[in-house]
């Protein structure tokens, strides 16, 4: 092996033609597992899931050899936009695979804490490449999918997988107009499929995110979402979304789809803001002590507070605002739960 000097704009292309190399062979990969588990009989494709399944899970480089990129080498260069496209074909091999693999599953399949792990691989596609149109649509007809298969794991926690990285991404691109119809569209349809465990989920793993400062620079934190941005994916559970992208298409189940629990079966698809606030104010009466209900004072918060710019302002009555505050300082006097007196107290009126 010799070191070999080259100026700057050389060794920037033979790193790139490196970089393309590699990706066209591990898409090769991918691809052969995947015509591999596509073309197995029946009668042996639980012994090949299993096999495969373990083995991912006992790969140290997985996820992260799914979802390593090289944005540095795709900005100059003449190889610069063919990596880049390399690189979302490798992205969405993956993504093909995993989806192959979890639709041959039973709905029945012991998962346990490896779920993230594969999740993980949409959860980072998304991030990556969310502007693509093929990879949002395949993701979100993913998540659909997840959700109705596995409905006893996504009624449960599930979603605390998934819903952190949507509503980051959401976020961080409200100015794209599809992926943020595609994103209101697949909430939608988690809120019909699981109805209030979907909004309990959705509150208890943004809260710890939600951004209440007045900062100027918070915007620039990927971590951080705005109240305005949970208020208005809410907004949207009760109103009709276009499926643009038609991602219901890459799905296999019935349309139109319908609450998977049979106590929902009657209830209306109509939401309102009124049935979060109610949702959080029963959590608040059951375990008042609980870090959930930590969790639902935040909701609340972000729901009620009056902000300080009236362009801002959730349009909420006055008398609604002031009713929902009486009530939970009631219930904070009658527990004597002092931490909910002195959060409701910090609460500021018109």
């Amino acid at each position: 092996m010799r070191l070999m000097r080259v100026d700057k704009e050389t060794g920037q292309q033979l790193l790139q033609r490196n970089a393309f190399s590699l990706k066209v062979q591990e898409v090769g990969k991918v691809l052969l597992f995947k015509t591999i588990l596509q073309t197995t009989p029946m009668l042996t494709m639980s012994n090949h899931l299993m096999f495969l399944h373990e083995e991912l899970v006992k790969l140290p480089s997985f996820p992260r050899k799914a979802l390593e990129t090289e944005f540095a080498l795709c900005d100059t260069g003449e190889m610069g936009k063919p990596l880049l496209a390399i690189d979302t074909i490798h992205k969405l091999t993956w993504c093909q695979l995993l989806n192959s693999m979890f639709q041959k599953m039973p709905s029945t399949f012991p998962w346990s804490s490896e779920l993230q792990l594969f999740l993980n691989v949409y959860n980072g596609t998304l991030v990556l490449h969310a502007e693509d149109a093929s990879i949002l649509r395949h993701c979100m007809a993913f998540y659909l999918q997840c959700a109705f298969q596995f409905n006893m794991v996504f009624s449960v926690n599930g979603y605390l997988s998934i819903l952190p990285t949507i509503i980051r991404v959401y976020h961080h691109n409200l100015h794209n107009g599809v992926l943020t119809q595609a994103i209101e569209f697949t909430i939608k349809h988690f809120y019909i499929m699981h109805r209030t465990p979907f909004i309990l989920q959705m509150f208890g793993c943004i809260a710890n995110y939600i951004d209440l400062s007045q900062d100027e620079f918070s915007q620039q934190n990927f971590y951080r979402v705005l109240p305005e941005t949970l208020y208005r994916l809410l907004r949207t559970i009760g109103r009709d979304c276009q499926d643009s992208l038609g991602i219901l298409q890459l799905c296999n189940f019935n349309k139109p789809l319908k609450a998977l629990d049979f106590c929902y079966a009657d209830d209306s698809q109509g939401w309102s803001i009124f049935e979060a606030v109610n949702l959080c104010v029963t959590v608040q009466v059951y375990a008042p002590e609980s870090y959930r209900s930590r969790q639902m004072m935040v909701s609340i918060m972000i729901l009620i507070i009056v902000r300080t710019d009236p362009s801002k302002s959730w349009n909420f009555s006055v008398h609604f605002k002031l009713v929902v505050i009486k009530v939970f300082e009631l219930i904070g006097q009658i527990l004597r739960r002092d931490w909910l007196i002195r959060m409701l107290l910090g609460m500021t009126l018109p």
